[in-house]
């Protein structure tokens, strides 16, 4: 059997550095809006709109990158686990955070919280969808353009 290695598509890959550029504009709008104590509307808009750039860059990145295994999901598993519980063990042992049961069993559950780690739930979210992004291998451009914006939709959803 021959594996044959996807290439990349100059299209998608024009789509992910403008989706970069947006990251960094949405974190620039962000820090902007933090400190400056005023609801700018220009700011808050660019906010908004900047931050379609972050679901787009990880749909993008994740389809050629992740590939759906058992093996790979307990192993995400675990890393994300072991490191939300030497974070929450450190902030109650080191930083005199109130230990709490229910935060502390929340560790065990490291895709339905975010903490601040919003991109965690994000990239669990594209491992269970790359099964259905490495199907459109025999799709036209347009069905894949499709198959992200539905993805991207449902993700911002």
């Amino acid at each position: 059997m021959v594996l044959v290695k996807q290439e990349r598509e100059s299209n998608f890959e024009l789509l992910r550095l403008i989706a970069m550029v947006f990251i960094v504009l949405y974190h620039f709008c962000s820090s902007i809006k933090a400190e400056i104590d005023t609801e700018n509307r220009w700011i808050l808009l660019g906010y908004t709109i900047f931050h379609i750039g972050v679901p787009v860059f990880i749909l993008i990145s994740g389809y050629w990158t992740i590939k759906l295994s058992i093996r790979k999901i307990i192993s995400f598993y675990l890393y994300c686990f072991l490191w939300y519980l030497m974070c929450y063990g450190i902030s109650v042992l080191c930083l005199g955070e109130e230990f709490i049961l229910k935060d502390f069993m929340m560790q065990w559950f490291p895709f339905s919280h975010t903490g601040g780690r919003w991109f965690i739930t994000y990239y669990f979210g594209l491992m269970l969808l790359a099964p259905v992004l490495n199907l459109v291998g025999n799709m036209s451009l347009k069905e894949h353009c499709a198959i992200v914006l539905i993805n991207l939709f449902a993700i911002i959803w």
